[in-house]
């Protein structure tokens, strides 16, 4: 015999598009109240001076932030059902109202959960995780999606992250007025992240407009990378969102005992940790001339102009450790002698060697032949934007240092 639960669910599913549709924003607007009372009972010291105020209650602290996370996806999912709503033609089924109605479940547990932790700690530990299905909705959500045409759908989950992105970087800017940028720091080091994994994402989604052919088959290669990439730096954001909700929560044991496997290597915590754990010994933190070239060195190292140049590169690098490892797999391919230093360097910021292949070789994403000379190359753009390229050209003798900071023409060697 059939449970009531599933005759229920089966009732539910037999309903028509449009009546689940419905349905499923009125259940997340139910949802969406009951958590923003359960807001009003949350300390205030959690949300201004985080998990070291939540001793009494660090579960309680940690489901809340979760939850906090997960209503911040739920949004975005709410707001893409809601345009879909309003399309002559819709997609069958809809996959924005599939995914909001997983995510108002697991918010709906999320809050239960906090508001019992609140009122007894360590009270949803154990045989309750299981039961009333904790484990599964600490679990990370399914990306937002939107239709089951494969293009729509990249292009929406792309967007979708984009979104969530500027909303909390914004949302940091304001907290970090009031709170000041240390109790804050993990926040920005995880939008960091996330802003790396888009701009890594970036050319990828371009090929949506450029070649849509190539995402036709859904599970064709672009299309899951794409999707994966996408996942990735939803996990990142949802660990922004729950660190703005709580401060320093991810970097908590009980945070990656919570969260357990499921993320793998993206989990904030674990990401969070690591970077934690190299603080203050990293090579461009002993010294921010570490890729620079020993030419420009001897004549500017203790210049103040050079030196506040390469602090904002370093400070500015979305991934540092990247700029690193790429400059690390250019000195390897010297040591084997399939490039060697031509005696110059660039003239712009960081000053590096001017190398040339001795063979054709492979550095970073650009192949260069034998004979072609190469250099690497970092900025901030006038407009926000961070570049980080190699560059291969014919470079020509020039007396004029670019130090980033101004638009004179640059593409020289010294």
């Amino acid at each position: 015999m059939s449970s009531l639960f599933d005759t229920l669910k089966f009732a539910f599913d037999a309903r028509t598009s449009d009546q689940r549709d419905d349905l499923a924003l009125a259940r997340f607007q139910g949802v969406r109240a009951t958590f923003e009372k359960l807001q009003a009972q949350i300390p205030r010291e959690w949300t201004q001076r985080g998990v070291a105020d939540a001793t009494t209650s660090p579960r309680a602290a940690a489901l809340y932030a979760l939850a906090s996370a997960r209503m911040r996806l739920a949004e975005q999912l709410n707001a893409a059902l809601v345009e879909e709503l309003k399309m002559p033609t819709r997609p069958r089924p809809s996959q924005a109202r599939m995914d909001l109605e997983n995510l108002t479940s697991q918010i709906d547990v999320l809050t239960l959960a906090t508001a019992m932790e609140l009122a007894q700690p360590n009270s949803t530990a154990g045989v309750w995780e299981t039961d009333h299905h904790l484990r599964e909705a600490v679990n990370p959500p399914p990306p937002s999606e939107r239709g089951e045409e494969t293009v729509a759908h990249a292009r929406a989950l792309f967007n979708g992250g984009l979104v969530m992105l500027s909303d909390l970087q914004e949302q940091l800017k304001a907290r970090e007025a009031s709170l000041g940028a240390d109790a804050l720091a993990a926040t920005r080091v995880l939008l960091t992240e996330a802003q790396h994994a888009f701009d890594t994402l970036r050319p990828l989604a371009a090929q949506l407009d450029t070649n849509p052919a190539l995402f036709a088959v859904r599970d064709s290669a672009l299309h899951a990378e794409l999707e994966q990439q996408v996942e990735r730096m939803v996990r990142l954001l949802e660990g922004a969102a729950a660190e703005l909700a709580v401060p320093k929560v991810t970097q908590t044991p009980l945070w990656n005992d919570l969260l357990g496997d499921p993320r793998g290597e993206s989990t904030p915590a674990r990401a969070l940790a690591s970077v934690v754990r190299a603080s203050g010994d990293q090579p461009w933190e002993r010294d921010l001339f570490c890729i620079t070239s020993e030419l420009f060195k001897r004549g500017h190292r203790d210049e103040e102009r050079a030196n506040r140049t390469l602090r904002m590169m370093w400070d500015a690098d979305p991934d540092p450790a990247a700029t690193w490892a790429l400059y690390q797999s250019i000195q390897e391919l010297e040591r084997e002698g399939s490039v060697r230093e031509t005696g110059s360097y660039f003239n712009a910021c960081p000053w590096t060697d001017i190398w040339r292949a001795e063979t054709t070789v492979r550095v970073g994403n650009k192949v260069v032949r034998a004979g072609e000379e190469f250099c690497l190359h970092a900025e901030i753009e006038p407009d926000g934007g961070y570049t980080k390229e190699i560059i291969v050209a014919n470079f020509s003798p020039t007396n004029e240092l670019d130090y980033c900071d101004t638009k004179m023409t640059r593409r020289g060697g010294m």
